[in-house]
């Protein structure tokens, strides 16, 4: 084990490094997992997606997520199997990529969706981010080629924090309850308050939902404070019950008690330590879709996917935040 100034690098027996906080570093050096956690699944093929800041898991193609690529590109989602083989490029049909970060998919009344997640704001000035609520589209794949099929929107949201700008790489959707949840991104080391984590309802968006008022700003609403810095991904389990939250160099997994919300589980804190690759540039996160291990991958072209496994949480596993 290799202590670093505030944590610690750990060597598995793949040879890749581990980043946890020190006061854990000795627990996850004695456990005999730490080395058998970690699978590289492939490298992503091509050179499209150079800056991917957003990975979720598809509800309709298995061993597939959802990648984007971050500012300065076209708003475009890419399909992708998990050994890196580019299946799908889908144009998003009047929508643009001012600053997306993030994307999250979640499925209600059997209905699956994507949510993207126009939220980057390093400078604080944004009077209004967008959210693009889109149906998982249905495609024709075929083997050794890459499908091109553009796909509508099913509503832009625009919304506006409560509590005025906050830069934010981090969305996620809970399923259960229609819920969209946001992490705002603070320096590591930047004074003030921790960062905060926002919540909008989706239900009255979806398809099917009663007519109401869709157009105008939305409010997003501060629900709780979460005590990581650098938050750069996050998502939901598909049954869920777990998130997991990232940031450059490691995650941290919440899993709720039965009966509880996730605004409450927020509230309440703690978080367990999860592992990560060390990573280029790493922004992406999801889970699989049992909820029994996470998949990232970094930005930069022809990056590595791997499969992180995760462990049932105890309510004493408990990590003090993070970096």
């Amino acid at each position: 084990m290799v202590v670093a100034g505030c944590g610690a690098l750990i060597y598995a027996s793949t040879g890749t490094l581990f980043f946890v906080n020190l006061a854990d570093a000795f627990e996850y050096d004695d456990r005999e997992s730490t080395q058998d956690i970690l699978t590289k699944l492939g490298v992503v093929r091509g050179n499209e997606l150079t800056e991917n800041s957003g990975i979720a898991r598809s509800h309709l193609y298995p061993d597939s997520v959802w990648c984007h690529n971050d500012s300065g590109h076209s708003p475009t989602l890419y399909l992708v199997r998990t050994d890196g083989t580019v299946l799908a490029r889908c144009p998003v049909s009047r929508a643009q990529n001012a600053d997306w970060e993030d994307i999250g998919s979640f499925e209600i009344k059997g209905t699956s969706y994507l949510v993207v997640g126009d939220v980057g704001d390093n400078r604080g000035r944004r009077q209004n981010i967008a959210f693009y609520l889109i149906k998982e589209p249905a495609l024709q794949l075929a083997d050794g080629k890459v499908v091109e099929q553009p796909v509508r929107i099913l509503q832009k949201i625009v919304a506006v924090y409560e509590d005025g700008a906050r830069n934010c790489e981090a969305i996620g959707v809970c399923g259960a309850s229609g819920e969209l949840y946001l992490v705002e991104k603070k320096p590591l080391g930047s004074p003030g308050a921790n960062p905060g984590v926002y919540s909008l309802d989706l239900k009255p968006f979806l398809e099917g939902a009663p007519a109401g008022r869709k157009r105008g700003r939305h409010e997003i609403r501060r629900v709780a404070d979460f005590p990581v810095r650098n938050v750069t991904g996050m998502a939901f389990s598909a049954d869920s019950k777990k998130v997991i939250i990232r940031d450059y160099l490691a995650a941290h997994l919440m899993e709720r008690r039965e009966g509880e919300s996730w605004q409450e589980r927020f509230q309440r804190g703690q978080t367990r330590l999860v592992p990560l690759p060390i990573e280029r540039q790493g922004e992406a996160i999801c889970f699989e879709m049992d909820g029994q291990a996470v998949i990232t991958t970094s930005e930069f072209a022809r990056q590595p996917i791997w499969k992180v496994e995760i462990e049932t949480l105890s309510e004493r596993d408990t990590d003090g935040g993070g970096p």
